[in-house]
């Protein structure tokens, strides 16, 4: 159906895949492979950071009184609209938070696609193989806190390697742009329209933190948090 539509809409991602099936480039198999790779990759992966996001601000709620302060000042508290893309250029704390998440709990615990078969030193820094990605994001010698926050900038499109993604360039993860983008604008929306606690009055530091190896790296037991009105 899609390839009979001649509405003359602007391209999206499918009529772009379709023009390459219509050129020979690509077959109806790819197509399908890959459509099921972006959407179920960046599901799982989006998902999964949004919760740890959240999980992370309930224990330390002066974070998330932070981030909603912000939030408020660019859209208004009572304001009947929405969170936009848009408004995310506005909200550098909302994307702090992000990076932090990433830092603390990375989708994956090894950098697999980035392996290197031995130890190596380069540029005077010893590199074993298969990077623990894991534990770099929680080392003190990198980084001098784990308070959730970090207020620097890093750099998505990986010249800045202390960010490092599942591939760079050409290679670069399908799902990365698309992803990043619903990471920010999930998590604004939620601190936006509702307050939040921990159910059944669980305290900060009981929480189980403790992760488990799938496709990705999960909590355990699953956060349970309850929305308030704001």
């Amino acid at each position: 159906m899609k390839l009979r539509d001649q509405t003359g809409a602007k391209d999206d991602i499918l009529d772009t895949l379709l023009k390459r099936v219509e050129e020979k480039e690509l077959t109806l198999d790819d197509v399908k492979h890959l459509l099921v790779h972006l959407f179920v990759t960046e599901t799982d992966t989006t998902s999964d950071a949004l919760e740890r996001q959240m999980t992370e601000l309930l224990c330390h709620p002066i974070k998330m009184m932070k981030a909603q302060i912000e939030i408020d000042q660019v859209l208004g508290k009572d304001q009947p609209r929405s969170i936009q893309e848009s408004d995310v250029i506005n909200l550098p704390y909302t994307p702090a938070v992000v990076k932090e998440k990433l830092r603390l709990h990375p989708p994956a615990s090894f950098l697999l696609l980035h392996k290197i078969e031995s130890d190596v030193q380069l540029c005077g820094y010893y590199v074993t193989k298969i990077l623990q990605a894991w534990c770099l994001g929680k080392s003190r010698i990198i980084y001098a806190s784990k308070v959730l926050g970090m207020e620097s900038e890093i750099d998505f499109k990986s010249r800045n390697f202390k960010v490092i993604l599942f591939e760079a360039g050409r290679r670069m993860c399908p799902t990365m742009p698309r992803g990043h983008r619903m990471a920010h604008l999930m998590l604004a929306t939620l601190l936006h329209s509702f307050n939040w606690k921990l159910d059944h009055a669980l305290k900060p530091e009981d929480v189980d933190m403790e992760e488990k190896f799938r496709t990705t790296l999960q909590k355990v037991q699953p956060l349970q948090a309850l929305p308030l009105p704001r």
